[in-house]
Formats: C-alpha cells, structure tokens, sequence
C-alpha cells in the first residue's frame, strides 16, 4: 500500500477542481475539503492558492523532467533532433494537464514557473549553437523554441477540447513533422 501525503492529496484535489471548475471557481475551502482536510492545513503546506496553482502545475510536468535526456538530441542535428523533441513534448500532454495548463495560463498565469526540463535545455543549446554556426536567426534561444512549444501546446489544445480540426487520436506523425517543418522554416537565417 502506498503512503500518499496530505500535500499529495491537496495537489490532486486542487487539479481535479481547477480543471474541472477553474481555478477562479475553485475555492481553497472546496479544496481542502475535497483533499479531505480543512483549509488552515491547506495554507499551512501552501500558503496562498497561487503557491498551490503553481505546485499543481509542477505535478503535472514533474514525470516529463525523466525524460530525453540532452545525450539523445545532442547526437543529431537540429531537424532531427526538433522532431524527437516534439513527439516527446506532446506525448507529456494527456487532455487533462492541457484543460489544466489552459485555465492556470488564463487565470493565474503568475503560477507558471515552469521547470527547467533537461530536453528544453539541450534544445535551446541547439538552438543558441545554430545561432553561432549563422544557420538560425539571431534572438532569443528560449524565445524561438518557445515558438515551437506553442504550436505543439495549441494542437494539443484543440485535441483536448475535442475540437473538430484536431486529429481525434491526438497529433498524428505527420501533423508532428508539419509543425516542426514550419518553425524551421521560421528560424533559418536569411543571410
């Protein structure tokens, strides 16, 4: 049998009414409770609800920082190696951490301190290394993968609201290599 703490229990009440109610909606009282504790014991682990928004975000992206290691992409080139990194990427979006990321980003959007994932660094190095080489344009490196990691993000949104235009299993292959087509296409340098 496994312990799970009260800290656990309050991170998942508090993702299952954010993305279910909002975050707005969601009250640390109905939190508590729902965590099966009451709300002092909420502030006491937290503080405030933004410490907590922001926790709750960190559970969600905590099983991606295990994996792609920045020995895998720094074998290929960058084509290559943005295409391993975006099927990685949207295989970390199930519908319900997108529903969730969606409703914090509009709502709390001072909850995001996204962690540093090993992967987004070796693809930013690749990036900034590109940059050097004169293959990419200058600017910021986060900035242009940041680029790719928002049309990866809003496709994974449309699946997770079961929008029509969205590909019903989640990304296809091809969908995947479209999208990274295109953001290197965006960042060749011109000169």
């Amino acid at each position: 049998m496994m312990f799970i703490t009260t800290r656990d229990r309050i991170i998942e009440a508090a993702s299952e009414l954010f993305a279910s109610k909002g975050y707005t909606a969601s009250s640390t009282r109905e939190i508590a409770r729902h965590a099966g504790t009451d709300e002092s014991t909420l502030f006491r682990h937290f503080g405030n609800k933004l410490t907590l928004a922001g926790a709750v975000l960190g559970a969600g992206l905590q099983p991606a920082t295990r994996e792609m290691s920045k020995e895998i992409l720094a074998k290929v080139d960058l084509a290559l190696a943005a295409e391993l990194y975006a099927k990685w990427y949207v295989q970390r979006f199930n519908p319900r951490l997108i529903r969730l990321w969606t409703t914090l980003a509009v709502e709390a959007p001072e909850a995001f301190e996204i962690p540093l994932i090993p992967a987004h660094v070796a693809m930013t190095e690749m990036v900034r290394e590109a940059q050097a080489a004169g293959k990419v344009m200058d600017g910021n490196p986060r900035s242009i993968l940041r680029a790719l990691h928002s049309a990866l993000v809003g496709h994974a949104t449309l699946r997770a609201l079961r929008h029509p235009i969205a590909f019903p299993y989640g990304l296809s292959p091809d969908d995947i290599s479209t999208i990274v087509h295109i953001w290197l296409r965006g960042i060749v340098s011109h000169k």
